[in-house]
């Protein structure tokens, strides 16, 4: 029986958890729908169709990507007061318009030339044979912990110069930014994140300070010597705006989008076998993971007038929260949508990584990681399987970000690549 949309509360978080239902309600019945966000105190917008997210996120005139007020202000005087003892927030890729988003995006984007993530090609192979190799022969791993975490936070923690012992309390700093983000945290929480942000950005403070005088081959060398002609370089609050954000696209979403890619590929035996015999089609396989396993659930938008969009008005400075994992799952743009095909002929026309201006500039490295790490784990782990009593791929209930809980696996142990 089809439930009403009046049955569903969006934050609810086993509605958050699993939100595909709900999702087929809102295009059917509302495609933009108008709801209370109890803790940030105020109404917004639900938009949910391929059609018109697309608008949306193509129309930077008319939705303004300057959202960061949403997230750094007064929710909790103790965390302000922390945030208060570091360095401002300013707005730079995500959080900012034209003409200053395209500023910001040709500077930053000398660090992610095709060249250069070319030139990682090799390395991010290294990083994933030597994390197999640390657990192929016992026959079984967690995945999450022993893979899944560490890769995306190698990758990005090598570009950006840390020292390997620094990695993980990378994670444990981009966690906080998120936490942040999806607006769910408690103020024990959130006062925990605000200790965390200060504590990543002194930390990044100094390695900038350090590289204005000793260049590294990193990406804060790159922004630390970035130049466009007749524009001023990058001031230090500008580099750890974009350091964070780096570190938070850099980890949480691959992170997630390989987890959750890998657990449907195992439970369809079928396109799994395709993707092991079919290097050819590697690249579409993963825009199909990447279409359903959406490496970010929404984002929010700022409307800059009174508007109409889908039938439904809307006034100026109201907020908008786009659902790009509704729109990846569309009828009107998807046969079978939740169906997983890795030969479907038009998976990259997903909306993973945004649309228009503000496609996401790490793109291309994500694609990267994950053509090379999920063919490199089915061919490695021979009758791989998951053990379905230690896994658990339902998601933590988050507006942004929705992450897989467990998934432990078991193969036939094999051998170590030789050195």
């Amino acid at each position: 029986m089809t439930k009403s949309l009046e049955s569903f509360n969006f934050f609810d978080p086993c509605i958050l958890e699993d939100p595909f239902e709900f999702y087929d309600a809102l295009r059917r019945d509302a495609p933009v729908h108008k709801v209370h966000h109890a803790g940030l105190g105020i109404d917004l917008y639900l938009v949910s169709t391929h059609e018109l997210v697309s608008q949306v996120m193509k129309n930077d005139q008319l939705f303004s990507s300057n959202f960061s007020h949403l997230f750094f202000g007064g929710a909790h005087p103790e965390a302000e007061a922390i945030l208060a003892s570091g360095w401002p927030q300013v707005d730079t890729l995500i959080t900012s318009d034209n003409p200053q988003h395209a500023r910001y995006r040709a500077l930053v984007g000398k660090g992610f030339t095709p060249g250069r993530v070319s030139r990682m090609t090799a390395h991010i192979q290294q990083i994933i044979d030597d994390l197999i190799d640390e657990f192929i022969e016992r026959g079984e791993c967690d995945f999450i912990a022993d893979f899944a975490v560490k890769m995306p936070i190698y990758v990005i923690g090598d570009l950006l110069g840390l020292d390997r012992d620094e990695y993980l309390r990378l994670k444990t700093w981009s966690d906080a930014f998120l936490q942040r983000l999806s607006q769910m945290q408690t103020k024990e929480q959130d006062i925990e994140s605000a200790k965390l942000i200060v504590e990543f950005q002194r930390h990044f403070f100094a390695m900038i300070e350090s590289r204005r005088t000793q260049s590294g081959d990193d990406l804060i060398t790159d922004l630390v010597n970035a130049r466009i002609e007749g524009e001023r370089s990058l001031d230090t609050v500008e580099i750890l705006s974009i350091v964070q954000q780096v570190s938070v696209a850099g980890n949480e979403s691959t992170r997630n989008t390989m987890i959750g890619g890998l657990g449907m590929l195992l439970q369809a035996p079928d396109q799994m076998e395709i993707v092991r015999q079919r290097p050819d089609i590697i690249g579409n396989a993963i825009d199909e993971i990447i279409r359903l396993e959406a490496p970010t659930s929404g984002m929010w938008r700022i409307v800059r007038q009174d508007t109409e969009l889908g039938g439904v008005k809307i006034p100026a400075n109201a907020v908008i929260l786009v659902r790009l994992d509704s729109a990846n799952r569309d009828p009107k743009q998807f046969s079978d949508p939740s169906r997983l095909d890795v030969r479907r002929r038009n998976a990259a026309t997903h909306l993973s990584f945004g649309h228009g201006v503000h496609f996401c500039i790490g793109a291309m490295l994500a694609r990267k990681e994950l053509t090379r790490a999920i063919p490199t784990i089915l061919n490695r782990l021979q009758n791989l399987r998951i053990v379905a009593a230690r896994s658990d791929l339902t998601r933590t209930a988050s507006l942004i970000h929705r992450a897989p809980r467990k998934l432990y696996l078991a193969f036939d142990p094999g051998s170590r690549l030789a050195a």
